[in-house]
């Protein structure tokens, strides 16, 4: 429950909203003064769950934070930058990224969208996979391409003890098929 509101602050906020309305107008129109001090409590709790929401940083606000982090990295054709959000021990991905991120050259890469993380709490360590686009301007001599692209991005994540989500694997297609394999990996 608590995460809900959490990541919701809308629906707080507009009941609240409601609550405090609804107190005012009958106060008003019934001179029953003492409901102004309920509408202040429904204000206060109303605040309470606004403040909530944007202080507390729900398991899915911090693998969509992460995958802009990523982005930038690769906008900036940052290897390293790229390695520093993988886990302590996947030295595979570790070295997929170190050969296949030379063989492209980014001067640009935005989340297009992304879908909401699916979270897995049943494992140990907890995991969770997020599938996104990016629009990426890329010169990838390799594969004979240049120019803009729309990349399906799939990327897993473990949860480390400290509480920090990072990547173990991920997936993506070749800007060339961009057009055929819509659906590849997203």
């Amino acid at each position: 429950m608590a995460n809900y509101f959490a990541e919701n602050s809308l629906l707080s906020f507009m009941v609240g909203l409601l609550a405090v309305a609804s107190c005012i107008t009958f106060a008003f129109l019934l001179k029953k003064w003492k409901l102004l001090g309920l509408a202040g409590f429904f204000f206060l709790i109303t605040l309470g769950l606004v403040v909530y929401e944007r202080i507390v940083k729900t398991d899915s606000e911090q693998i969509i934070d992460a995958i802009y982090k990523i982005a930038e990295s690769v906008e900036h054709n940052d290897v390293q930058g790229s390695i520093a959000q993988l886990g302590k021990s996947n030295a595979l991905t570790k070295k997929r990224i170190e050969r296949e991120m030379p063989l492209y050259k980014f001067s640009s890469c935005r989340i297009a969208s992304h879908e909401m993380p699916i979270i897995e709490t049943n494992v140990n360590p907890p995991r969770a996979t997020i599938r996104f686009k990016v629009s990426v301007v890329v010169d990838a001599p390799t594969y004979n391409y240049k120019g803009f692209a729309i990349r399906g991005v799939t990327l897993t994540y473990e949860k480390e003890p400290d509480g920090i989500w990072r990547i173990v694997d991920y997936s993506h297609y070749d800007p060339r098929d961009q057009f055929n394999n819509r659906d590849q990996p997203y």
